[in-house]
């Protein structure tokens, strides 16, 4: 499904980070505060009334992203997970039995972090680990049945927002949409791996 490929962008090493791991009141200050660097005190209905073009590309991006976790963790409330966890479920369920190492790197987090991030996740029985007979100071960490329930739902979180976002919007001018900010990303990522490799 679609939400998967959204997710594995990290395998890429996009070096982009939305801060998904805030907690949800943290969260929500964030975006109070995307709000006013768009103007003091700038109200939604003033922001309507703004031309797209008076906004940079990058501070629009960075709205929606903010937006789209907060949303996220709301929803996923109900689940007993937030953003960040569900990050690392679906890393899990694209890779059965990676292990703690593979997931530091793939989603750009120091070892520490994933750790009490798996922590939690064994805590509310969502995953497993297990021995790796071929390196026996590593374990394998899989989904139960109970995490790949949670995957299911949480697709449909992530429908949900999508279909709210675009119901006024044509399929044609959702694809164009989408080509262009593939085609953003791809050169973000590009222009952010030249500046790291130029260290």
């Amino acid at each position: 499904m679609q939400q998967f490929i959204y997710y594995e962008i990290h395998n890429i090493k996009m070096l982009i980070d939305f801060n998904i791991k805030k907690p949800i009141k943290k969260q929500k200050k964030k975006i109070n505060d995307s709000q006013k660097e768009l103007g003091e005190n700038m109200s939604l209905e003033k922001f309507k009334e703004k031309n797209a073009l008076e906004f940079p590309l990058g501070k629009l991006i960075t709205i929606i992203a903010r937006g789209h976790i907060f949303y996220l963790n709301h929803r996923l409330e109900d689940l007993n997970i937030n953003a960040s966890q569900l990050h690392t479920l679906f890393e899990i369920k694209c890779s059965n039995g990676i292990n703690q190492d593979e997931i530091a790197k793939r989603c750009n987090v120091d070892k520490g972090s994933v750790a009490r991030s798996l922590r939690k996740l064994e805590d509310k029985e969502l995953i497993v680990k297990e021995i790796d007979e071929n390196n026996r100071r590593q374990n394998k960490i899989s989904l139960t049945s109970k995490g790949e329930y949670v995957i299911e739902e949480s697709l449909k979180i992530l429908d949900d927002w999508e279909n709210e976002i675009f119901k006024e919007v044509d399929d044609e001018e959702k694809r164009v949409l989408q080509e262009f900010l593939k085609d953003t990303a791809i050169k973000t990522i590009s222009l952010n791996m030249e500046i790291k490799n130029s260290k």
